[in-house]
Protein backbone atom coordinates (compact mmCIF):
# COMPACT_ATOMS: atom_id res chain seq x y z
CA UNK A 1 0.00 0.00 0.00
CA UNK A 2 0.97 3.68 -0.70
CA UNK A 3 2.00 5.68 1.93
CA UNK A 4 1.66 9.30 1.81
CA UNK A 5 2.62 12.20 4.00
CA UNK A 6 2.58 15.89 3.98
CA UNK A 7 6.17 17.54 4.95
CA UNK A 8 5.11 21.08 4.25
CA UNK A 9 1.99 22.88 4.02
CA UNK A 10 2.24 26.87 3.91
CA UNK A 11 0.21 28.91 2.10
CA UNK A 12 2.78 29.33 -0.52
CA UNK A 13 4.51 26.48 -0.83
CA UNK A 14 3.72 22.47 -0.26
CA UNK A 15 5.62 19.48 -0.10
CA UNK A 16 4.47 16.02 -0.48
CA UNK A 17 5.97 12.32 -0.09
CA UNK A 18 4.73 9.56 -1.31
CA UNK A 19 6.74 5.60 -1.14
CA UNK A 20 5.50 2.26 -1.77
CA UNK A 21 7.00 -1.04 -2.63
CA UNK A 22 7.51 -2.29 -5.87
CA UNK A 23 6.24 -5.69 -6.97
CA UNK A 24 9.38 -6.67 -8.21
CA UNK A 25 12.14 -7.36 -6.61
CA UNK A 26 10.80 -7.12 -3.47
CA UNK A 27 13.37 -5.29 -1.94
CA UNK A 28 12.77 -2.12 -4.03
CA UNK A 29 10.57 1.41 -2.82
CA UNK A 30 9.30 3.97 -5.35
CA UNK A 31 10.03 7.03 -3.40
CA UNK A 32 8.24 10.45 -4.58
CA UNK A 33 8.24 14.13 -3.52
CA UNK A 34 5.98 16.63 -4.94
CA UNK A 35 6.59 20.64 -4.61
CA UNK A 36 4.12 23.23 -5.38
CA UNK A 37 4.69 26.88 -5.31
CA UNK A 38 1.45 28.82 -5.31
CA UNK A 39 0.24 32.97 -5.97
CA UNK A 40 -1.61 34.68 -4.27
CA UNK A 41 -4.62 33.19 -5.16
CA UNK A 42 -4.05 30.11 -4.25
CA UNK A 43 -3.43 29.10 -7.77
CA UNK A 44 -0.34 26.40 -8.98
CA UNK A 45 2.18 28.54 -10.40
CA UNK A 46 5.32 25.47 -10.15
CA UNK A 47 5.42 22.26 -9.67
CA UNK A 48 8.20 19.62 -9.58
CA UNK A 49 8.12 16.29 -8.79
CA UNK A 50 11.37 13.81 -8.23
CA UNK A 51 10.84 10.07 -7.57
CA UNK A 52 14.32 7.68 -6.87
CA UNK A 53 13.66 3.75 -6.89
CA UNK A 54 15.34 2.68 -3.83
CA UNK A 55 16.40 -0.51 -1.82
CA UNK A 56 15.23 -1.34 2.13
CA UNK A 57 18.68 -0.17 3.18
CA UNK A 58 18.70 2.98 0.94
CA UNK A 59 15.47 4.30 2.47
CA UNK A 60 17.13 3.44 5.93
CA UNK A 61 20.05 5.61 5.35
CA UNK A 62 17.62 8.28 4.16
CA UNK A 63 15.88 8.38 7.70
CA UNK A 64 18.74 7.79 9.25
CA UNK A 65 20.51 10.74 7.72
CA UNK A 66 17.17 12.84 7.82
CA UNK A 67 16.96 12.36 11.79
CA UNK A 68 20.65 12.50 12.50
Amino acid sequence: SMKEFMIRDEPAFKLRGKMKRCLSPDNLWCVEFTGESYNEEGEVVNESTYQFFLEDEHVTRMAQGLLA
